[in-house]
């Protein structure tokens, strides 16, 4: 009969107890953390007051293009497998900050919301029409959203910088650029602070935007 303590007859020494309950927890919990995810809900208001806006505008919403390289391209950021984008990180918990949501849809759909209310009537598609009256292609250049901890608060900083082209006819008639970059500081560890920063961005970039946007489609 084989006594307490024991593994085929032989003392379990008190080396692997100290391992197994100091080490393997530690080891658990750092694997836990590896895939920690922070989701964020992508919103948008009509910030700008343009007027002067007349006929059809295309603008385009290209699909998010898979990407395992961390970084933000043409199109968008990384996409994660499920459809998941990299947005940034939260540094205080080593968190991925992540959508569900098509990044450059939101953009091509606060883009749309901002020329309808300027008058237009607005098509959102994937590619311009060829030989399109009026037509506007989107991409990112650059969009991060990060937190980081400062003592007793948290800061989350967001930046975004967009670049449109306006087709005139099926030939490209001006690039416009605009950006912005917002941070606030706040003792809410929610997802909540990132939403309202990233729509604030948006609409300082579209505020930018749309009155040369008007301007350059008459």
């Amino acid at each position: 009969m084989r006594g307490q303590g024991s593994v085929r007859g032989r003392p379990v020494k008190p080396r692997l107890f100290l391992f197994f309950g100091l080490f393997l927890p530690s080891l658990l919990l750092l694997g836990g953390c590896a895939s920690t995810e922070k989701p964020v809900a992508l919103t948008y208001e009509r910030f700008v007051n343009a007027t002067g806006g007349t006929g059809e505008v295309y603008v385009t919403r290209p699909p998010e293009k898979p990407d395992a390289s961390g970084s933000t391209g043409p199109t968008g950021p990384a996409m994660l497998p499920g459809g998941r984008l990299i947005l940034g990180k939260s540094r205080e918990t080593d968190a991925d900050v992540v959508t569900r949501q098509s990044v450059t849809g939101w953009i091509a759909d606060a883009l749309a919301e901002e020329l309808r209310a300027a008058g237009y009537t607005v098509r959102v598609v994937t590619e311009l029409p060829r030989g399109a009256e009026k037509g506007l292609k989107t991409s990112i250049q650059t969009l991060s959203a990060d937190q980081y901890s400062k003592a007793l608060t948290l800061s989350t900083v967001v930046e975004i910088k967009l670049a449109v082209e306006i087709w005139r006819r099926g030939d490209l008639l001006k690039t416009l650029t605009a950006g912005a970059r917002e941070e606030r500081e706040g003792f809410d560890r929610s997802s909540e602070p990132i939403r309202q920063t990233l729509q604030n961005t948006l609409q300082r970039v579209m505020q930018e935007l749309i009155p040369d946007v008007v301007k350059n489609l008459r």
